[in-house]
């Protein structure tokens, strides 16, 4: 686990060996309070 900061520095690393990163979001597992959804901007 981590924050936002350590991520970014997983993809940086994981980059400079020439690799992707694929992502899987699940978005009906997530809370209708959370942020992204009272987001209208999103």
């Amino acid at each position: 686990y981590g924050g936002q900061s350590e991520f970014t520095d997983l993809v940086s690393r994981i980059k400079e060996k020439g690799m992707k990163v694929i992502l899987q979001f699940i978005p009906n597992h997530s809370s209708i309070q959370h942020e992204w959804f009272r987001d209208e901007t999103l």
